[in-house]
């Protein structure tokens, strides 16, 4: 399992038409840490998409 966050960093800001799930994985456990990061390092943008866990992390979660 991986320890700490993983995220890259984008050169550019993800743009509004396409769809952020293909970037980033909202519904990761490991989100808020990425984001946090990605805040701390200054980046424009960020994504999962190298990290590992980005396949497996999960959809949104289904209402009961």
């Amino acid at each position: 399992m991986i320890a700490s966050p993983c995220p890259s960093e984008l050169k550019q800001a993800i743009k509004l038409e396409s769809r952020i799930e293909e970037q980033r994985s909202l519904f990761c456990a490991r989100y808020d840490g990425c984001l946090d990061e990605a805040v701390e390092k200054g980046w424009t943008s960020w994504s999962c998409a190298r990290c590992p866990l980005f396949a497996s992390a999960g959809a949104a979660p289904r209402a009961a």
